[in-house]
């Protein structure tokens, strides 16, 4: 990980003793990119508490909708779970890849969450990101309900 040292009131070059990472104080925004907007867009998370941001979207008639996180609408910075294939539900507690521009395989295929519900149902995504641990979280509480993080 890049760290570079801040610098203090000074000029020591340092806050503490401890080097800083890059970027550690920059405010950033959240964006749901998804099959439920055709790919075409996207759709800012709401920033609903310390370092959590919030989205909903609503299932489509194939009852299948796939996603990815975007940190600010920079396609070479993307969330997205380790092995996503853009066709199998994603299972609980994948590991979380990112923020980069990886988010395709080889043959062009998306790396992406897919979550299986009944047609209509709400689909919360809740993206977690306290220092530089982030975390997602998928909840429908619907009939077919789910909730699994990566």
């Amino acid at each position: 990980a890049a760290v570079a040292d801040v610098g203090d009131a000074e000029g020591e070059g340092h806050t503490g003793g401890l080097p800083q990472a890059i970027g550690y104080d920059c405010e950033h925004r959240y964006f749901l990119a998804g099959s439920f907007r055709k790919w075409i867009g996207f759709q800012e998370l709401r920033h609903v508490g310390d370092g959590v941001y919030e989205g909903s979207f609503r299932m489509g008639p194939r009852c299948r909708e796939s996603f990815q996180i975007l940190r600010d609408e920079d396609t070479r910075q993307v969330f997205y779970p380790a092995g996503g294939d853009a066709v199998s539900a994603t299972k609980p507690n994948v590991p979380l890849c990112g923020p980069d521009a990886q988010c395709r395989t080889p043959d062009g295929t998306r790396r992406c969450w897919v979550v299986r519900a009944p047609q209509h149902e709400v689909v919360t995504v809740q993206l977690s990101t306290l220092g530089a641990h982030f975390s997602v979280t998928v909840v429908s509480l619907g009939p077919g309900g789910i909730k699994h993080s990566s």
